[in-house]
């Protein structure tokens, strides 16, 4: 199979659907009227691509299998906090800005968003939630989060990047091997967020992938398998931690490689971690025009486990994570200083 690079500019091969959903109004609390207008959504062919690297000293953590993917749709930015006060009626970013991406926001927080800005659109909701419990109907039409396989996959270029004939040996970063282009991190940040599409986009034109705030996804937190996967949800709930991937506004670049894996407490909040989200898709034809897709196959219901109640022997923030990471991974810093004195809950 001929090796494709995804590290030089080229020009997409597949159709790459961009497009923007009608735009409800609805009435805010304070009964002024407000406009939704989600993310423009990138439809990513599905493919099968080695996950993971080789790049030490991270393979350990980044153990390569093959995984295979069906289609879906990504935003093509994080979730702004301008869209995330439409929806939810407030603000929790520490850096504020209509652009900016928005932050401090848990996992279930981000969970909630996808069901409600589902429901202002008119769709089915991906996730049932009951107090700490969430369970995820694949088969809905609705917004969610990506899981790991599918936010890895997309970053590195989907069909056209990710490399299906070899594991990557040294990991880039989204878009590229110049962390400047495309992302916003410690070097570049001034110690904060930045608004969201102002750096280079990838192949598949998603900004952000690399730096600005950690993203949240799906799966739970656990070691990759050994053996090949199809459309993958992640691990057990043994770990109780959900994944976070692309790094910061704080970090090194080391953490901005598209293989990188993080990860915390699903009701962790802090500045530097925020979301973008996803969408079931049909397989699109190779020859035909920008249209909406209609949502996939119907699929079981996946139960998700009771959270259990925080422990101290459950990380706290990030700069507890450090203390439990695997033998080989290699990291010597997080964005502990990003984190807020106080927990926000």
């Amino acid at each position: 199979m001929t090796r494709i690079s995804f590290l030089t500019p080229r020009a997409l091969q597949c159709v790459v659907a961009v497009f923007l959903f009608s735009f409800p109004v609805f009435a805010s609390s304070s009964g002024a009227a407000q406009t939704v207008t989600p993310p423009a959504m990138v439809v990513v062919r599905g493919g099968t691509f080695w996950q993971g690297s080789l790049e030490n000293p991270y393979a350990n953590n980044e153990r390569v299998h093959k995984t295979t993917l069906s289609s879906f749709k990504l935003s093509s930015t994080e979730v702004t906090q301008e869209l995330y006060q439409s929806v939810m009626g407030k603000n929790p970013s520490r850096f504020k800005g209509a652009q900016r991406p928005v932050e401090t926001v848990s996992w279930y927080d981000a969970v909630r968003f996808c069901n409600a800005l589902s429901e202002r659109l008119g769709l089915q909701s991906a996730y049932e939630i009951s107090g700490s419990t969430v369970t995820w109907d694949r088969s809905a039409n609705g917004f969610r989060l990506p899981t790991e396989a599918e936010w890895e996959y997309a970053a590195r270029g989907g069909a056209e990047g990710a490399i299906a004939d070899e594991p990557l040996q040294a990991s880039p970063y989204a878009g590229g091997t110049e962390a400047d282009r495309v992302a916003w991190y410690e070097t570049n940040s001034e110690k904060s967020t930045k608004p969201v599409g102002t750096k280079e986009p990838n192949q598949l034109g998603l900004y952000d992938m690399s730096g600005n705030v950690w993203e949240w996804c799906w799966d739970w937190y656990g070691s990759y398998p050994t053996n090949e996967v199809t459309d993958p949800e992640g691990a057990s709930s043994a770990s109780w931690q959900k994944v976070l991937r692309g790094g910061s506004w704080f970090v090194s670049p080391n953490l901005l490689r598209v293989t990188y894996r993080y990860w915390n407490n699903p009701d962790f909040k802090v500045n530097s971690v925020g979301f973008r989200i996803a969408q079931n898709a049909e397989e699109p034809a190779l020859a035909a025009p920008p249209v909406p897709v209609s949502p996939g196959a119907s699929a079981p219901l996946i139960q998700g486990p009771t959270f259990p109640q925080t422990t101290g022997t459950t990380p706290q923030h990030s700069g507890d994570i450090k203390h439990v990471l695997p033998d080989g991974i290699g990291v010597d810093e997080y964005d502990i200083l990003s984190a807020p004195k106080n927990r926000v809950h």
